[in-house]
């Protein structure tokens, strides 16, 4: 599998990212607090297989107003995930241009979106998404 899209809103220091993968990669390149360890700690979040637990400190300026939502697409998915008794049903496509469609289309790469959503409550929902909640990019 391989990350092609992040979008997070909301998570510790991060009001808005939309990132896109162009290509692989092993490591993210930084100055000091710009938020690179959140934006794999989102990734964590939302791809991890363990429970995580949310705290205010976790939300831009600590305010549980406003929702943090985390979508990764992933791709170059195994073929028991892209099979219907698995995920078939919520594979989006990925196009050559680096879009993602809700439908996948003629020569587009199946991907399968996870969505991550807290609120004020502090539970964490997971859900394979076959819609954006962010659009494209």
């Amino acid at each position: 599998m391989q990350i092609r899209h992040i979008s997070i809103q909301n998570f510790k220091g991060i009001k808005t990212l939309k990132w896109t993968s162009d290509s692989a990669f092993c490591c993210l390149i930084g100055s000091g607090d710009v938020g690179k360890t959140s934006i794999l700690d989102a990734i964590e979040a939302t791809l991890s297989t363990r429970w995580i637990t949310f705290a205010e400190a976790d939300f831009v300026d600590c305010d549980t107003g406003n929702e943090i939502l985390v979508e990764v697409t992933i791709g170059e998915l195994s073929t028991e995930l892209k099979s219907d008794e698995r995920f078939g049903f919520y594979t989006r496509g990925w196009t050559s241009s680096g879009d993602v469609r809700d439908e996948p289309a003629g020569d587009d790469e199946p991907v399968l979106t996870v969505r991550l959503s807290v609120d004020a409550t502090l539970e964490p929902v997971w859900e394979l998404s076959d819609v954006s909640a962010y659009g494209s990019k």
